[in-house]
């Protein structure tokens, strides 16, 4: 697979598409054979989709058109998965959300909210609000969820929402990210999007999100992930998104270089005497 919401779909077909189409050819060989497709929650992104939350049983056809590439890639491989459903194949579908390890704070840099989030902190402002739900589910627990059900036949052949049932409001996120020591200046999203569009942010991490930002956000609403169902088939259990969990990302963030300390803890290491020390 292929993750890249800039590409378009024809970028991202060749490793999307024709990589899932392989595996389900595999998958058809001989006795069939059950597959697993990580599928992601940007297959609902459409304006066009009339329902504010989106569950596990919504049918993949209501989903409305869809603009981004990658959630075009999605959405095709996602059919295809489905198609094999119907034709014999055993095939269970997880729709995921993936945020930081909720120990240790590992991530990916090139994981959108990420550098968002570095781009936001660096240049000092953030929009007030963001037509998609903040429900990033740690990677531990996607990646146990996702274990649990490929060791359980009762449970192949269903939909899955590896998401955080426990979601913050952007403003609450980006409180806690301010309760972190970061002075962050809320703006209305379009203010926020001409000052990052303009060149006028001083940061690179948020020049990355320009052509989404000019192409594609005002033809994006990510529906809330329902996860009731999946939350009572599985044993696994989701840390909540809460303000001790964004800390622990930024931490993680701090710590491997890729945003500087805020300046207020810089200051307090910086003291005679004073030390300040990164806890994991």
């Amino acid at each position: 697979a292929q993750v890249k919401w800039t590409y378009p779909y024809r970028g991202l077909e060749a490793a999307n598409v024709g990589g899932t189409r392989e595996i389900l050819r595999l998958a058809a060989a001989g006795t069939p054979r059950p597959v697993h497709y990580a599928s992601t929650v940007g297959v609902f992104s459409s304006r066009e989709f009339p329902a504010d939350v989106v569950d596990e049983t919504v049918d993949l056809t209501a989903s409305g058109s869809l603009v981004v590439g990658y959630a075009q890639s999605k959405w095709v491989a996602e059919r295809l998965v489905r198609t094999a459903g119907e034709r014999g194949i055993p095939v269970t579908v997880h729709r995921i959300n993936t945020g930081g390890h909720s120990t240790t704070g590992a991530f990916n840099r090139l994981d959108h909210l990420s550098m968002l989030v570095k781009g936001c902190v660096e240049a000092g402002i953030a929009p007030e609000h963001v037509d998609m739900p903040v429900q990033p589910a740690p990677v531990d627990y996607v990646a146990a969820a996702m274990a649990e059900a490929t060791t359980r036949p009762d449970l192949h052949g269903r939909t899955f929402h590896l998401v955080n049932p426990a979601e913050l409001t952007w403003p609450e996120f980006f409180d806690a990210v301010e309760a972190y020591g970061y002075r962050v200046t809320r703006l209305p999203f379009e203010e926020w999007r001409a000052r990052i569009v303009g060149s006028q942010s001083g940061t690179m991490a948020l020049l990355g999100l320009i052509p989404f930002l000019n192409d594609a956000v005002d033809d994006v609403r990510l529906p809330r992930s329902a996860s009731a169902a999946t939350r009572a088939a599985l044993r696994a259990t989701c840390p909540p998104l809460d303000t001790a969990l964004v800390h622990t990302y930024l931490d993680a963030y701090v710590r491997s270089g890729f945003v500087d300390p805020p300046a207020r803890r810089q200051s307090l290491a910086s003291q005679p005497g004073g030390t300040f020390t990164w806890t994991p």
